[in-house]
């Protein structure tokens, strides 16, 4: 882990890009497996329709947004979870 958010990596259709919903949705997954001051490091590599993409976020387009964050989040939530405790924690609740 790390004491900041840096070693989130988010890998949108194939370029690194800031998704801040996505990152807090990673830290939300890890945060009955982390310290409150510790942050998961983890690379996601996400491939969507770019219909469902906001570019026009940043003028270097490093960050972008999807159109129904929620649905992103609350799935990206899930398989996180999911992925921890296949792999790391069998016995966690």
């Amino acid at each position: 882990s790390r004491s900041n958010k840096n070693g989130i990596i988010t890998i949108l259709n194939g370029r690194s890009v800031r998704i801040p919903n996505v990152q807090n949705a990673i830290i939300e997954a890890y945060k009955t497996y982390l310290p409150p001051d510790r942050f998961p490091i983890t690379i996601l590599k996400i491939d969507s329709e770019l219909s469902l993409v906001d570019v026009n976020v940043h003028p270097a387009k490093k960050e972008v947004r999807f159109l129904r964050p929620s649905d992103i989040t609350n799935t990206i939530i899930d398989i996180v979870i999911k992925i921890i405790k296949i792999f790391f924690d069998f016995n966690h609740p």
